[in-house]
Parts: C-alpha cells; structure tokens; sequence
C-alpha cells in the first residue's frame, strides 16, 4: 500500500473512482516517501 492524498486525484481531473475500475498509477520519492502523486483511468 501507498499512501495518497486529493492531491493525486486533482492532479488526474478524477471526482471519484468505483470499485473495479483499472487505473493508472505514477509514484514519487523512495522509501518511506514513496507516495503516489497521479491517479488517472486506465485506457486501451
């Protein structure tokens, strides 16, 4: 697990997620200041 804040959400233009849905990920930092920094909708 990594930790995450409205910030990563604000960053990717998301309001909310559902359960099931594929997204997309980018982290940041090493160790205990890895944290993810982008949530976006996964796309084919």
């Amino acid at each position: 697990p990594l930790p995450f804040d409205t910030a990563a959400f604000d960053a990717g233009g998301l309001r909310m997620l559902r359960p099931g849905q594929r997204v997309r990920i980018e982290v940041a930092g090493e160790g205990e200041q890895r944290r993810v920094v982008l949530v976006t909708l996964q796309t084919f």
